[in-house]
Formats: structure tokens, sequence, C-alpha cells
């Protein structure tokens, strides 16, 4: 049910019980997916790896049509948006030292310009 307050559209979820004020401003795959998962790979790095960089992964080389994952390194500020983290796509083309990945986002696709070190290559 959707209720008007103050100019506020607060949306009350029967099944979950979550109060989502200003329902336009978030994703609408929130509701349905659980990120846990994607936000626990977000959060944390594994004690061996943290602060350091693989040098394999940073300079590795993808081809054009390649499937990939996107994942975060922790080492390296991110240039991406964190709503695309875990998500898989297709790499379209290489720009300088990054790639364009083209990821479909509900019903439209969209291309994100992504460094490789937060690129996993996909079988």
């Amino acid at each position: 049910m959707i209720f008007e307050t103050e100019k506020l559209y607060i949306m009350i979820s029967k099944c979950s019980g979550i109060y989502i004020p200003d329902i336009q401003k978030i994703p609408i795959f929130w509701l349905f997916k659980s990120r846990e998962f994607d936000l626990k790979m977000i959060k944390q790095k594994q004690m061996k790896t943290r602060g350091k960089i693989s040098l394999s992964k940073y300079f590795q080389e993808f081809k054009e049509g390649e499937r990939v994952s996107v994942v975060r390194e922790h080492a390296v500020q991110p240039k991406f948006p964190t709503t695309i983290q875990g998500r898989s796509g297709i790499i379209e083309s290489k720009r300088g030292g990054s790639y364009m990945v083209k990821i479909k986002d509900l019903n439209k696709e969209k291309v994100y310009i992504i460094h490789p070190i937060h690129l996993r290559r996909l079988k």
C-alpha cells in the first residue's frame, strides 16, 4: 500500500515489514534480491591479501566478447557505483588502461568503464 504523507511516498511491504521512504530513488532490484553476499564482498578482504595488489590482476588482458564479473579490489579506489558489485557483463572494448563493460540493469544495457583489477574472468 502507498500512502502520501508530507510529499514523501512511503511503501509498506506486508511480507517483509520494510518501510522505504521516497521509492523513486531506490532501485527496484533491491526489493527482490538478497544483497548480503554482495555487501560482504564490498566490506571486507581476507587477512592474507589485505593491503596488497596482485600485479597479474592489475595488468590482466581481456578480449572483446569475454564474460567478466565485477568484484571490487579494496586496495584500489573504485571508479564505478557499488550497485554493480557482483554483477556480470561482456567486454565491449578497451579504453586506455580500462575496459568498457556492458552490464544489463533491469531492462536496459549500460556501459561502464572499469579498471581490470576490479574484473574477474568467467568461464
